[in-house]
């Protein structure tokens, strides 16, 4: 009877350390998947407190983000109503001073410009919605064609626009002293010219 022939790589010296590196790795193998199975619950809850870490902290992240975010739009809607309010007073402010004006107009005899250019020399305003930003409440008002307006720049407009009124008031006030003044003079020269006469 023949031997079969022997592979000539794996000697009689080689064949023990062959099977002690393959006995090597099935040990190690072994012992990974028992520390697996073993400390599977624990290793597992590890990793999911490390997720519920994460996501509790991405939450309260998002929720701040949220409340900055509401701040913010409370802040625009009360800075849009301060506007608001100021604008309408505002408006309110240049009817009284412009039907003053034309009570002052008329008794001083100095005619009013339909179209003012420049309000401290005729007391009457342009319109103060052109140049804000913002449109009339009539319906055939066309939009403003200068865009979107930021708060500050809307802000400082109005502001200018209440100066401007206050100037208005003031320069109003004097030219009513004015008057007031050649009023008395005209009635102190009448009395006594109704004095001189015996009348």
């Amino acid at each position: 009877m023949r031997r079969p022939p022997s592979n000539p790589r794996i000697g009689p010296a080689r064949a023990p350390r062959l099977l002690a590196a393959g006995l090597l790795l099935t040990t190690l193998w072994a012992l990974g998947a028992s520390y697996v199975v073993v400390f599977h619950d624990e290793v597992l809850a590890a990793f999911v407190a490390r997720q519920g870490a994460v996501q509790v902290a991405y939450e309260a992240r998002l929720s701040e983000m949220r409340a900055a975010l509401d701040q913010g739009r409370t802040d625009r809607s009360q800075t849009q109503d301060d506007l608001a309010m100021r604008l309408s007073s505002a408006v309110e402010r240049q009817t009284e001073l412009e039907r003053r004006q034309s009570a002052i107009a008329g008794l001083s005899g100095v005619a009013i410009d339909a179209t003012p250019s420049e309000p401290s020399v005729t007391g009457s305003l342009p319109d103060p919605f052109v140049g804000i930003g913002l449109r009339r409440s009539d319906a055939d008002a066309a939009p403003s064609r200068t865009g979107r307006r930021s708060a500050r720049e809307t802000t400082l407009r109005l502001a200018t626009l209440e100066t401007r009124l206050a100037g208005l008031g003031a320069a109003q006030a004097l030219a009513l002293d004015r008057i007031a003044g050649r009023a008395g003079r005209d009635l102190a020269r009448l009395r006594d010219v109704i004095g001189r006469t015996g009348l």
